[in-house]
């Protein structure tokens, strides 16, 4: 998931905004120290909620045997941990918890539809009672730039 992404994206949660929300921008995700995470930086431009700026950070923990994230951006006043990350079949699927005011609910981010040239990223929120409902949904493109030579090439 290294690379430079056109990102594009739809919010379905009523309580972020009223009616929904689409946004586009850029993410650029390259290899942390070692080359054991990755580490993005986001900007995105949403027509209702307006700009938002993310730093995330994602791990293998070897003693849980799953993957481990962190994300803060510029809507909360905190960090917020994505839960662990495991393989389900062709999907990377991270469970963990949200919090929605004053509670907390079980929180789904899937990683999905991978190919050459990008992937997509859908979070919901649950019930508590097995529930999900869509909150959040992105689509990444790999970015494009002109070489000297005029062919199109990725950008890594």
């Amino acid at each position: 998931m290294t690379g430079r992404w056109k990102v594009t994206g739809k919010i379905q949660d009523e309580n972020w905004a009223k009616g929904g929300d689409e946004g586009a921008g850029t993410e650029i995700t390259k290899k942390g120290p070692g080359g054991f995470s990755s580490v993005s930086d986001a900007q995105m431009k949403w027509k209702k909620i307006g700009p938002m700026v993310g730093h995330g950070v994602v791990w293998w923990d070897e003693g849980k045997k799953a993957y481990q994230g962190l994300w803060c951006d510029n809507g909360g006043p905190t960090c917020q941990m994505s839960g662990e990350g495991k393989w389900d079949g062709d999907k990377l699927v991270f469970n963990g918890e949200m919090a929605m005011g004053p509670q907390t609910l079980p929180m789904r981010q899937t990683y999905s539809n991978f190919s050459d040239k990008g992937f997509e990223w859908s979070m919901e929120v649950g019930d508590g009672k097995g529930s999900w409902k869509p909150e959040m949904s992105l689509k990444y493109e790999k970015e494009l730039v002109k070489a000297k030579n005029e062919e199109m090439k990725p950008k890594n």
